[in-house]
């Protein structure tokens, strides 16, 4: 079992016996991730979508399915413990407990014959300024504490425009109006690039690439087969979008899901079809041979921006979630930085975090709902100072940063983070402007 702070690959399944392998997710029409309200054909209910991607539990219950359907492993025996080797135990668990398979994602991508690219959730320190032609801005924390809505022992926001003449950030002038509903919108690989590094900030429209496509129904007796009066029902569908070869050459795109699976290779197919979500709706799943997403020069270009955030002995950075993260105790929003520290004294400054997601499941095995939890949503950022406990150099202070949280999971039950929830990457950040 992987310690907090520790990368995953660096565990058993790893190595010799294991292998980073990375798969596309293709519904073949449309697909459901709906919330956890309660949801049944009476009066006129409606199943909203959670999100215009998949919580990462369900795709992690998918891909345990796929290799017990790839090892020809039938479900009952699955749930009574039989016809199982230790090897494949090991790595599926039981019912009961997780094993040593673990993902990273899943995460929405824009996917073509010569590769594809991420498209990650809007950070929520974004922010519109202006009106009526708004331009996008960040918010930094403010170099003092203020009276507000806020916990006490955190600094408020303030918004800041980059001006691209002078390569600076300037505070926005009290009178400018500041809309903070960017929870639409989504970051391509340049606009990561620009986030993480202080260099700008741009964002696209989530609906060129996937939609709510909502469907109505109506109940039917069981006995007449007859549609019964008044039991009408909404349900929100996820549509992802074809683009086909626009002018000027741009080549054909889709959007897709793409996961990060640690297992060994043999234990998956390369290209099958499979049912993901609710209604059992059927998803092409094939492994892509895309090179590392977060690769080498992003997380140097990261590295080199950190160090304009060192000072004293103290880093100022932000942790950027890219996917929902489960937090324990009674602020469900705030992340447990004294277990994830590993020798740094870490404080939390100021937080960007949207409203939380409800969130449970379903027990496929005891045929009951998950207990409830309130997830931080993606795109969440959090603003923290970093100390070192001993004698560090800057660089070596960044380098234990970078392994801590770059593409880690800040969750600290060890399920969650098996299960991709939590996955953070860091940039810097700092008072001067």
């Amino acid at each position: 079992m992987a310690a907090v702070g520790e990368r995953p690959s660096d565990g058993p399944i790893s190595g010799a016996n294991g292998l980073n392998m990375h798969y596309l997710l293709e519904p073949l029409d449309v697909a459901l991730f709906r919330d956890g309200r309660p949801f049944g054909p009476e009066e006129f209910l409606r199943a909203r979508l959670i999100s215009p991607v998949p919580m990462p539990r369900t795709i992690y219950g998918a891909f345990r399915g796929l290799i017990l359907q790839h090892k020809e492993i039938l479900y009952d025996d699955f749930k009574g413990g039989r016809n199982l080797d230790r090897e494949l135990t090991r790595l599926v668990g039981t019912p009961a407990r997780l094993g040593d398979l673990r993902i990273r994602g899943p995460f929405l991508a824009a996917a073509s014959e010569d590769g594809g690219r991420l498209l990650l959730p809007c950070p929520a320190d974004f922010v519109l300024i202006g009106y009526p032609d708004p331009e996008t801005g960040l918010q930094r924390p403010a170099p003092e504490a203020a009276l507000g809505n806020y916990p006490a022992d955190l600094r408020p926001l303030i918004p800041y425009r980059y001006h691209t003449s002078t390569c600076r950030w300037v505070a926005c002038r009290p009178e400018e109006p500041v809309s903070y509903e960017l929870e639409h919108a989504i970051l391509d690989s340049a606009g990561l690039r620009e986030y993480l590094t202080g260099e700008g900030v741009r964002s696209k429209p989530v609906a060129e690439y996937v939609y709510s496509e909502p469907h109505v129904g109506i109940e039917r007796s069981t006995e007449t087969l007859r549609p019964e009066t008044g039991k009408i029902y909404s349900v929100d569908f996820a549509r992802l979008v074809y683009r086909k070869q626009a002018e000027g050459g741009t080549r054909a795109e889709s959007a897709a899901y793409v996961v990060e699976v640690l297992a060994p290779e043999d234990c998956l197919p390369e290209d099958t079809v499979f049912p993901v979500g609710g209604e059992r709706r059927p998803f092409r799943i094939r492994r892509v041979p895309w090179s590392a997403w977060f690769g080498e020069p992003l997380r140097q270009q990261v590295a080199e921006s950190l160090k304009r955030s060192c000072a004293d002995g103290v880093c100022r950075f932000r942790l950027y979630l890219l996917t929902p993260a489960c937090f324990d105790g009674l602020e469900a929003w705030r992340p447990d930085l004294s277990a994830l520290a590993g020798g740094l004294d870490l404080t939390l400054v100021a937080a960007a975090v949207p409203r939380a997601i409800p969130y449970s499941g379903w027990d496929m095995v005891m045929r009951r709902p998950r207990e409830g939890r309130r997830l931080a949503p993606a795109g969440s950022v959090y603003f923290v100072e970093a100390k070192a406990n001993r004698d560090l150099a800057a660089s070596e202070l960044i380098e234990q940063l970078m392994k801590t949280f770059w593409l880690e999971s800040v969750c600290v039950d060890e399920d969650f983070r098996k299960m991709g929830f939590g996955l953070t990457l860091i940039g810097g950040w700092s008072y001067a402007v």
